[in-house]
């Protein structure tokens, strides 16, 4: 049986299974150009598949394509597979076998157009602890409002993308919360060889370092941005989804050119 006609066995079985002929239309209208709704600014469609509505709040919401599958939706939303019950909501959805529950699917079951499940839209930024560095403005107060002035301008990147952005300080909670999608972080690291090399220092002065993160987060997160020295001393990505990445900028390390480096996830297994 080919790709196609199994799609079109999909369709039929998804027509008939709504409650009556009325919902029987385009999710979109009758523009066909209409895949993301006609909102490019704030919905994705990068695949041709899913299309992701994110619109500022804790939750955004994704909407099926004819026969695609939660494991699909895995790339554009930025989790693991293997990992989808965690981090994907919704009741009941119809899909090939008929309507189930979030128990009864499974990531490779074919789900019907249109139908919408949820998926996390929060990135948190933090700021480590204050001191006598070039963050705080202690020795370069030049460098430390460059530096601040990205940190800004990534967090105004995030919430033009239709992020919800929250400042929460507290990484030992914020890594923990179902809706959490990616934390930025702004501070001192711990450059010095021992337990805690490549950490960050939270404020209330308590380290956590990668494999910290990665046993204490609810979920692999999709994107991770350090602003630390000694970071890149430490595998982060291992706290991030493979489909997610990990941006470092850490201006101790040998070489110049790897000041700001990024790093694809290695968190799913």
């Amino acid at each position: 049986m080919t790709k196609t006609t199994t799609l079109a066995l999909l369709a039929l079985a998804c027509l008939l299974a709504m409650p009556s002929l009325a919902q029987a239309r385009y999710s979109d209208g009758m523009n066909l150009y209409e895949y993301i709704s006609s909102n490019p600014a704030n919905s994705v469609d990068p695949s041709g598949l899913w299309k992701i509505h994110r619109e500022g709040n804790d939750r955004a919401n994704a909407e099926a394509e004819q026969g695609d599958t939660v494991a699909s939706l895995a790339g554009p939303a930025g989790f693991c597979v293997s990992e989808w019950p965690l981090v994907v909501e919704f009741e009941s959805i119809r899909a090939e076998g008929g309507q189930k529950t979030k128990q009864e699917l499974a990531a490779e079951d074919r789900i019907c157009a249109g139908e919408i499940v949820t998926v996390p839209n929060v990135v948190y930024w933090s700021e480590g602890r204050p001191g006598p560095s070039l963050w705080h403005g202690g020795f370069n107060q030049q460098e430390y409002n460059k530096t601040w002035g990205q940190m800004q301008n990534t967090v105004k990147y995030w919430q033009k993308e239709g992020f919800r952005v929250i400042h929460n300080d507290d990484i030992f909670w914020t890594v923990t919360w179902k809706d959490t999608y990616g934390q930025i972080f702004i501070g001192h690291g711990w450059m010095n060889q021992g337990k805690y090399e490549g950490a960050i220092i939270q404020m209330d002065g308590t380290f956590m370092d990668a494999e910290m993160l990665w046993r204490r987060a609810h979920h692999k997160l999709a994107w991770l941005h350090l602003v630390a020295c000694g970071t890149a001393k430490d595998k982060w990505e291992m706290a991030v989804a493979n489909t997610g990445s990990v941006r470092l900028y850490d201006d101790k390390v040998s070489k110049p050119e790897e000041t700001g480096v990024t790093r694809q996830g290695t968190g799913c297994k």
